[in-house]
């Protein structure tokens, strides 16, 4: 994936995809965030793309 689609891969209705409407990594990305996590994405050695995600290990109390 080119750089500057990595930068936009979480945005809503972003895609790749020639049928794909581009919600599932921004829903992902607010549900994390919402817990306090973290998620990202890294390239690897082959080409491809790594995603990471980070989650506190104790909840928080809800807003």
């Amino acid at each position: 994936m080119p750089p500057a689609d990595r930068r936009r891969m979480f945005s809503p209705f972003f895609t790749t995809k020639p049928e794909g409407i581009g919600l599932g990594l921004a829903i992902c990305q607010t549900i994390v965030e919402d817990h306090g996590g973290r998620i990202w994405a890294e390239p690897t050695t082959d080409g491809g793309l790594q995603l990471n995600l980070r989650l506190p290990a104790a909840a928080r109390e809800p807003q």
